[in-house]
């Protein structure tokens, strides 16, 4: 699985990994100029960190502010 080898390599460089049910993104955290500090879990669970990667996928549109500039889309290939 990709994600969980991108993890564990983020992890050995140092980063903290949270993730699962209880880790479902509610809402960002913002400190006075706006800038991402951290997340609220929808159970009410605070992580705070210098720098956010959020893997959030098609959620992007719901999770973020980006005034619906984003479009989920899927493609499927197939080989016969």
């Amino acid at each position: 699985d990709a994600l969980k080898v991108v993890s564990n390599e983020a992890k050995k460089l140092g980063a903290k990994v949270v993730s699962g049910p209880s880790w479902t993104m509610e809402k960002l955290l913002l400190d006075g100029a706006g800038e991402a500090t951290g997340i609220v879990s929808e159970v009410g669970k605070e992580s705070v960190a210098d720098g956010l990667v959020m893997c959030i996928g098609v959620w992007s549109d719901s999770l973020l502010d980006t005034k619906s500039q984003l479009q989920a889309r899927c493609w499927i290939l197939a080989h016969t």
